[in-house]
């Protein structure tokens, strides 16, 4: 596999093959301080997943799935058009 600027070149694939492309995200955790409180924010790439301490009604940022890496499909049917506008 190769790039062409922003397009990915995968080359040809057989009946039956798939081609995976896996973009790791790094985990990064900081202390930031917001109206005279600190929080611990834990980020995996632009995303905010955790803060500690959480909300007081609701917790914020709790996402874990996020953290685990793997993705939440969607079920969809492939059979559907996209609609079409007419501008």
């Amino acid at each position: 596999m190769s790039f062409d600027g922003r397009y990915a070149k995968i080359g040809a694939l057989a009946s039956g093959q798939a081609a995976t492309l896996t973009f790791p995200l790094a985990e990064e955790v900081s202390r930031v301080t917001a109206r005279n409180q600190w929080y611990l924010l834990v980020r995996r790439g632009h995303d905010v997943v955790r803060i500690d301490p959480p909300g007081v009604l609701s917790p914020l940022y709790n996402r874990d799935h996020y953290r685990d890496g793997v993705t939440l499909w969607k079920p969809a049917d492939p059979h559907r058009a996209e609609p079409i506008l007419d501008w």
